[in-house]
């Protein structure tokens, strides 16, 4: 038995894991096509992302106490959406394509530890089922926007998906309001 309002917290980490990967998955190739990098260049930008990737962790796990699980959650994939469009709209400048990019990961690093919390919450007396149902929606998610998010590039140049990506931050922003507005009620 879950929490009233849990599937609204499963459908976020779905949406925002799948978000993501739209631009986790395609954007070796990106710098690659687009710019020629090098697979060294490419070793380089990764190393970098993971450095944005840890300080967004570690702020997580600094800030989400004070503001609240669905609000940093929300936060973090809120910053994902206009990051996605920029990727999007001037992915021809490095400069502005690998910000955007920084900017994406540091929104999902950030709303993702924000939402493992609310995993251990789902089911009463139950975290380990609760964790479960979350990560486990977060694969799938991730799972089913690989296919759909190389196509994109592969069929039609879409940068990264970027535009996939702002739809399904956008969608972790109302799931988790949803969730946030039931748990109030409750």
């Amino acid at each position: 038995v879950l929490r009233r309002g849990s599937w609204y917290a499963i459908a976020s980490c779905f949406t925002l894991m799948g978000a993501s990967q739209c631009i986790l998955v395609t954007f070796g190739q990106w710098l690659e096509d687009t710019f020629r990098y090098s697979a060294a260049n490419i070793a380089t930008v990764g190393f970098a992302l993971g450095a944005v990737e840890l300080f967004a962790s570690t702020s997580s796990a600094k800030y989400t106490d004070a503001w609240g699980k669905e609000r940093s959650v929300a936060m973090g994939a809120s910053l994902m959406v206009p990051a996605a469009l920029l990727i999007a709209f001037t992915s021809h400048n490095i400069v502005t394509g690998l910000i955007g990019l920084l900017v994406v990961l540091m929104g999902f690093e950030f709303a993702v530890v924000s939402l493992l919390p609310l995993g251990a919450q789902l089911v009463p007396g139950k975290r380990g089922r609760g964790m479960g149902l979350l990560i486990g929606a977060g694969t799938l998610g991730r799972a089913a926007v690989s296919i759909a998010a190389t196509r994109l590039y592969d069929q039609h140049g879409i940068p990264p998906a970027a535009i996939g990506a702002g739809l399904l931050a956008l969608g972790t922003v109302l799931l988790i309001s949803m969730h946030a507005k039931i748990a109030e009620k409750y």
